[in-house]
């Protein structure tokens, strides 16, 4: 190939082409996006031929020339989402109507209540785990109790303020939960 042979080249794209898109794919999940990488990094290939040096062997050179594309393609997406960003966010009100602001407060009420009705052990494993992000490892060595334990008490618990909260949208008491508010 450094001497200009088209055949060599040729047989290295024949070689490589179809690993290095499914290689580029598995990590940017689109086709044609893995496809223009790949064409460029042969077009660099190609075009540098002559006072390329590699070090190691032709597969790991290209699939580094690949791997360092797609991280620039990450890159290149993130500068155009924050590009999207609206600019001084902080300005925005995002508080509730007062309407919505009363209802979020009873079904926040509602919460606690139906938390405070839990058994104690239940409780007490279901506000480590939501109240303090405690993994289900962390409760478990915590109250010093199994990790399946855990998972029943956690189980149990959301069984129960299902039940309770059967009024309130699903969605809203999914979140609401997982907020830091039981106490």
């Amino acid at each position: 190939m450094q001497q200009d042979d088209q055949l060599a080249f040729a047989a290295i794209f024949e070689r490589y082409w179809q690993l290095l898109v499914d290689f580029a794919f598995r990590r940017l999940q689109l086709q044609q996006d893995a496809e223009e990488i790949v064409q460029d990094v042969f077009i660099k290939l190609y075009e540098r031929r002559q006072e390329l040096d590699i070090h190691t062997s032709l597969s790991a050179y290209l699939h580094t020339a690949v791997r360092y594309r797609v991280y620039n393609k990450y890159r290149d997406w993130l500068k155009q989402r924050k590009s999207f960003l609206i600019p001084n966010l902080d300005d925005v009100d995002y508080s509730l109507p007062a309407v919505d602001m009363a209802a979020y407060k009873d079904m926040e009420k509602s919460i606690r209540k139906a938390v405070q009705k839990l058994p104690e052990k239940c409780r007490e494993v279901f506000l480590l785990s939501r109240e303090q992000q405690l993994s289900n490892k962390e409760v478990a060595e915590k109250m010093g109790i199994s990790v399946n334990t855990v998972e029943k008490h956690i189980g149990k618990a959301l069984r129960i303020l299902r039940i309770e909260l059967d009024k309130y949208n699903q969605i809203a008491i999914l979140l609401i939960t997982m907020l830091n508010s039981y106490q």
